[in-house]
This record gives C-alpha cells, structure tokens and sequence, in this order.
C-alpha cells in the first residue's frame, strides 16, 4: 500500500501503475489518497508500505525519506478573473486581497502561501481550504479566486482554456519525496515499487 498525496494519485500514479501491470504482473498495487501526516501514520502502523510526500524534509525519527523528484507549481485562476488578463506579474499586496481556494492544512505548498499572503501588512486574503483537488479546481474555474497547484493536476484546464496561468511571485518547486519507515522491513514487492516510483517520478 502507497499513500500519496490525492495530487499525485490523481495525475502521476496511474501511469505507474500501469506500466508496473505490464512489467511486474505478479506486484499488486494499491494507493491510498492522504497528506503527510496521515502517511506519516499510516508507516507507523504498518498499515502502508511506502509513502510519497510533498515536503521540503522530514522531521520523523522513525521515518527516512529520499527526494525522488520535483513538482513545479502554477497560480491560476479562470479566464475572466481580473487578474488573468495583466500584462504584468501580481504582486503579494494585491495577491492578499484576493480569495484562494487551497488544500487542507498539512498541505506544504498551501500552508506555505496561506502564511505568506498573511504576513503582507493588512492583509484580507479569503482562504477557503478543501481536501480535494478537484474541488478547488472547480471552484477557481468557476470565477470563484485564485488557486495554487502542482502543473500536473491543472494541465488539461489550461489546454482547454478553462484555467489560465496567473504570473505572479516564484514560487519554488516542491520536491517528492519517497518515505518509508525506518525500522521495518521492505518486502520486496515494495522494493520493486520504491525503485519504480523513483524512476517514474524523476523523469
């Protein structure tokens, strides 16, 4: 059992999982959509196997952690939004006096916004937060605010125009990192899809 961020589950592990059917038919796969303390719990327990977080590090004694990859992020907002059609980066002052719809608390990337737009100096942001992708997608898509997700999940939206990128800020990659617990032992199945996870998500 893999416990993975519902970003990653949704837009990177499928095509794992596929290819792992092809060239490991005898491996059985099974995702478990969670953030990171969740799957920090879930390797205590044993209930996972392995875990993918989206952290920057791991601060787990009994958790060891690799960086397997990096996932870039976009701000983006629907077309209409006002701050779509600038012919100039936004700035943080008038980022925190928008509404954003983020992911739940836990979320690295959204809480590490969430912060930023609260320390401009009388800040209002309106922060809504959602434990699912899809939902705050569809909220930003219909005109709704402004949201911050790895380039993966919101693809399909920009090609197809419901979703436009807003430049704003840099905002850095957030690294993948492959967690595991540091006492217990790997079956190796689970090393066969470690070692898979680390090619497929370092391409």
């Amino acid at each position: 059992m893999i416990g993975s961020p519902e970003s990653l589950c949704a837009s990177r592990l499928p095509g794992l999982v596929a290819a792992l059917r092809t060239s490991h038919p005898e491996v059985d796969v099974h995702l478990y959509a969670a953030g990171t303390r969740e799957c920090v719990e879930g390797l205590r327990s044993g209930r996972l196997d392995l875990a993918l977080l989206l952290e920057e590090a791991t601060d787990c004694a009994d958790v060891t952690s690799e960086p397997v990859g990096r996932e870039p992020l976009v701000l983006v907002a629907a077309p209409a939004h006002p701050l779509a059609a600038r012919d100039r980066a936004v700035g943080w002052p008038e980022l925190a006096g928008e509404s954003f719809f983020l992911l739940e608390e836990g979320c690295s990337y959204s809480d590490a916004l969430a912060r930023r737009l609260l320390e401009v100096p009388d800040a209002r942001p309106r922060l809504t937060r959602f434990g699912s992708v899809d939902a705050a997608r569809n909220c930003v898509a219909a005109g709704l605010g402004l949201t911050l997700l790895p380039r993966t999940t919101v693809t399909e939206e920009l090609r197809r125009g419901r979703l436009v990128r807003v430049e704003g800020p840099d905002f850095p990659d957030v690294p993948v990192r492959l967690a595991r617990h540091r006492r217990r032992w790997t079956a190796p199945a689970a090393q066969e899809v470690a070692r898979a996870l680390a090619r497929h998500l370092g391409d």
